[in-house]
């Protein structure tokens, strides 16, 4: 609710501006206006909200930052007002307009402040009410630089309204209406923070979960087709059980099925090939569904453990009061997001290897060769910090930078529990040497086996290998 004629007189009041230095003047959004003000009997931040359905002028216990880059508004002001002097301020005929006289050396400067709902506005002015500029530019209404603000154009047909029906809330509890109304709106400000915080999760936690959901229906299809090495197994002792049935360039073989209840079963062959190569084959390609097998059921388990703890976060987001575990939410919902957008170095969801989230940070897994390869052409970038066993073979590990924030200690060494556990050191080691650097001082061997790297600018760290922290890493995923 917007400040009533009554209520502003006794804000006023209450802040007694005339003699009152202007040291900054602040723009914190697009709707309010910051006077840091000195008077001899302290210092004094008086806000003024344009804001529709709640327009008001206050004292606010509120710190607010300068911008990194001034509004124009802004700008304006403090290029003519900051420095000068409160002289003399009226609110003019009980119409909620403010007008607040400045003056900086010899020259006299002019706010109007008028708190209307939708026509509020700033204004500042010469002494002859010529305008400078406006927080609001409103060509409509003259209200640009070169105009001219008319007070009783302001006023005409507004004068003679019904003053009975407005009272000032009660400010008992306050000691001061600016401190009662400051404490209401803070509290306001802090609940629509809260909501917008919370709708703005609602819909990402939503979205991660619908995307979780399309992504666990492609591996229990993925895993549903790679399930089928029993039966290239099967085929391939059938036509061993059988060569004296086969002949070369054959391309199918009718044998005897000792697994089922029917008699005999029909295994497709290829006609180039004898029929060792064709059971060898088949064994191979047993061996390649196996390992997809076990790959794609690990992927399904960490979606589904990602999907639970998001549907439990949507659960729990209305008991959520604080702002910053809302925020930090939100990071890592967007960082998840990032990182599952489909052509983004960051990438798909069949970013290659294991991943896993650690206080914020991202920590990439290459369990052989070829995924080392993926994650360094399309998903790491040259901050990230790559770590890896110094004499034993092994997988890459990777932990993802965040801008301004180094890699805690902590992380490092679940990086390097895993960089330990995807490599051939001994797992009941003592002490397990690593080096870790940043990948852009990773430098690529030339015709070298794929993903092979010579670090560069490397540090050491010892570590011994420790169960409970992979098993805390894994059961966090």
């Amino acid at each position: 609710m917007s400040l009533n004629w009554r209520e502003i007189d006794q804000i006023l009041e209450e802040l007694d501006l005339p003699g009152a230095h202007i040291q900054q003047v602040i723009q914190p959004d697009f709707r309010s206006l910051v006077l840091e003000l000195y008077r001899p009997a302290g210092r004094l931040t008086t806000l003024i909200s344009l804001e529709q359905g709640a327009t008001r002028i206050h004292r606010t216990e509120r710190r607010f930052k300068k911008n990194r880059t001034p509004q124009r508004f802004e700008t304006a002001l403090r290029a003519r007002i900051r420095g000068g002097r409160i002289v003399e301020v009226e609110h003019v005929e009980h119409e909620r307009i403010i007008r607040i006289d400045i003056r900086r050396t010899d020259a006299l400067h002019r706010l109007w402040i008028r708190l209307w709902g939708g026509a509020a506005n700033v204004i500042l002015a010469d002494e002859h009410d010529s305008i400078v500029d406006a927080f609001y530019r409103r060509p409509k209404r003259g209200e640009v630089s070169g105009g001219r603000f008319d007070i009783e154009n302001e006023l005409a047909g507004r004068r003679g309204g019904n003053a009975r029906r407005f009272v000032v809330r009660d400010y008992t509890e306050y000691g001061s209406l600016n401190a009662a109304i400051d404490a209401e709106y803070t509290r306001k400000e802090k609940e629509r923070r809260l909501e917008q915080l919370r709708s703005e999760a609602t819909k990402s936690l939503r979205d991660a979960d619908r995307r979780l959901t399309a992504r666990i229906s492609g591996l229990r299809a993925k895993a549903e087709a790679a399930a089928d090495s029993e039966s290239d197994r099967k085929y391939g002792d059938l036509i061993l059980a059988n060569l004296h049935h086969v002949s070369r360039g054959s391309d199918r073989l009718i044998a005897e099925d000792w697994s089922s209840d029917a008699d005999t079963i029909e295994i497709p062959l290829d006609p180039r090939r004898s029929p060792q190569e064709n059971a060898e084959q088949y064994y191979q390609r047993a061996k390649k569904r196996a390992r997809e097998s076990s790959s794609i059921a690990e992927q399904l388990s960490v979606a589904e453990k990602r999907r639970d703890r998001i549907r439990e976060q949507l659960a729990e987001l209305p008991s959520i009061e604080s702002e910053r575990e809302l925020h930090e939410l939100l990071r890592e919902l967007r960082g998840d997001r990032n990182e599952s957008r489909t052509g983004e170095k960051g990438g798909g969801d069949d970013v290659p290897g294991l991943r896993f989230r650690r206080h914020g940070f991202t920590i990439h897994v290459g369990r052989n060769a070829r995924e080392n390869d993926l994650l360094l052409r399309h998903v790491v970038r040259g901050n990230d910090t790559w770590i890896h066993t110094r004499d034993y073979a092994g997988g890459y590990v990777f932990v993802r930078s965040i801008p301004g924030k180094s890699v805690p200690l902590d992380v490092l060494l679940d990086a390097a529990q895993l960089a330990i556990r995807y490599s051939k050191a001994p797992q009941a080691s003592s002490a397990v040497d690593l080096y870790y650097t940043q990948v852009k001082y990773l430098r690529r061997a030339r015709d070298g086996p794929t993903g092979l790297v010579l670090p560069t600018r490397e540090k050491n760290l010892s570590v011994q290998p420790d169960e409970a922290r992979l098993r805390a890493l894994f059961d966090g995923r």
